[in-house]
């Protein structure tokens, strides 16, 4: 599992570095919504157990650094049994990640239950004038789903709160101190967010965050994805207002925004106010004035450049679901190892492997060997290489064409707390794949 999260935290970098380097290269031509559109892009590729496809050059290099042995039919080291019988933990980095998670998703959760305990005693807003301008604005945006007002002293600054049950905040002195119009806008902005699924969203990268929380990475596409989603929401209410209140949504920003930057009170945690990122006023004020000289094009183009990039690390979604099932069978076939069925796992085998070593003597080197490592208590995928070509003899002079799988284990017995087992699959003739060797050794 280990190896598993790492490749996919490592593919999540590679996702997070392709996107910010189109976001730079389109800076100031492309709209907010779609760079907001590419973070979320990169949050699918760390969630998503996508597989690379290595090159077989890569693959080649990558397995000389493996013993040379490794195609024989069978090899073990001499010192097999030497290590003395202890129980295995979990590994140490599996327990530090899942340690990491729990805290993490543990935050998360009193957060949560802490804020919705505060926000569900506050009663809605019963006054007509401020239901009336949000049933307007719910108007303007083609929002129909039920959404509730609160007026409350505690929130500095408009906030959309609540998925299921949504709501809008508003400060009371605010609600006091600007115009319908205003008000109106400031509706808008809290109903984009509802629109573009922001909140869900969110939960979404909190995900990508409780998972891969010792990456760095993962936390600056968190903090992209904000940033833009504040301006994405912004063009949503601009394109519900028209051009001719573009400045007057700016203005009106400048305004929530000076009396948020005075408010003592924190924004209900999980909630998305209009004024959470004054950091990004200014980026935010020339996207207002620059809204329609963008082009949406651009936007889309820079998401299915990303796609692209990302997908050609991607195998084919066929052979990845043959090389699964192949991994699947050779799994299958250490576990008869494993079980001591040794005539039956010879079976298994190609017809190179059965001529290599004879059934009987692969059940004698079996039962000298594998008994004394005792049962076994962990083993998992650590890299799977599709090979077209492997040695014959141990210094590689010769070579022998095919079509090969080598699958490698991280493993522990009762008697060998880490040890590295190598099996490799050959297509045969029919389609199928056979077993072709195995390699067991201590690491």
């Amino acid at each position: 599992m280990t190896a598993m999260l790492l490749e996919q935290s490592l593919r999540g970098t590679i996702a997070v570095g392709v996107v910010w380097a189109v976001n730079r290269r389109l800076a100031g031509r492309m709209r907010a919504d779609a760079r907001r559109g590419l973070w979320l892009l990169a949050a699918a590729v760390f969630l998503v157990p996508w597989k690379i496809a290595l090159p077989s050059a890569a693959a080649a290099r990558y397995f000389d650094a493996l013993p040379a042995m490794i195609n024989l039919p069978l090899t073990m080291s001499a010192d097999t049994a030497a290590q003395p019988a202890r129980a295995v933990d979990a590994p140490l980095l599996v327990t530090v990640w899942w340690s990491g998670m729990a805290v993490w998703v543990g935050w998360l959760a009193t957060q949560t239950l802490m804020v919705s305990r505060r926000w569900s005693r506050e009663r809605l807003c019963t006054d007509a004038l401020l239901l009336g301008l949000l049933e307007d604005a719910k108007r303007i945006g083609g929002v129909t789903a039920p959404i509730g007002l609160v007026v409350a002293e505690r929130v500095p600054t408009p906030a959309l709160m609540g998925w299921l049950r949504p709501r809008i905040l508003l400060p009371a002195a605010l609600a006091g101190s600007l115009t319908e119009r205003q008000l109106t806008m400031i509706f808008l902005h809290e109903l984009a967010h509802f629109r573009r699924l922001d909140i869900p969203a969110g939960w979404l990268l909190a995900m990508v965050q409780a998972v891969h929380w010792f990456n760095p990475f993962a936390w600056l596409m968190v903090s992209g994805w904000r940033k833009f989603r504040e301006e994405a929401a912004d063009e949503t209410a601009l394109a519900w207002l028209g051009d001719a209140d573009g400045e007057a949504y700016g203005e009106t920003l400048l305004e929530v925004l000076r009396f948020a930057s005075g408010g003592h009170a924190a924004i209900p945690f999980g909630s998305l106010a209009i004024g959470e990122s004054m950091q990004n006023l200014k980026m935010r004020m020339m996207m207002i004035k620059n809204y329609r000289k963008k082009t949406v094009c651009y936007g889309w183009l820079a998401v299915l450049a990303a796609a692209l990039t990302v997908t050609a690390l991607v195998a084919p979604a066929r052979a990845e679901s043959e090389q699964d099932k192949v991994v699947k069978s050779v799994t299958a076939w250490v576990k008869i190892i494993d079980d001591g069925k040794y005539a039956e796992s010879w079976q298994a085998g190609s017809a190179w492997f059965k001529k290599q070593v004879p059934e009987q003597q692969w059940g004698k080197l079996l039962a000298a060997t594998r008994p004394a490592l005792g049962k076994n208590l962990r083993r998992e995928v650590n890299s799977v290489m599709p090979m077209k070509q492997l040695p014959v003899k141990p210094d590689g002079s010769e070579l022998r064409d095919g079509e090969f799988l080598v699958v490698i284990f991280s493993s522990s017995f009762e008697n060998m707390k880490d040890a590295t087992e190598v099996v490799t699959f050959e297509k045969v003739a029919d389609g199928g794949w056979k077993a072709d060797g195995y390699y067991i050794k201590p690491k």
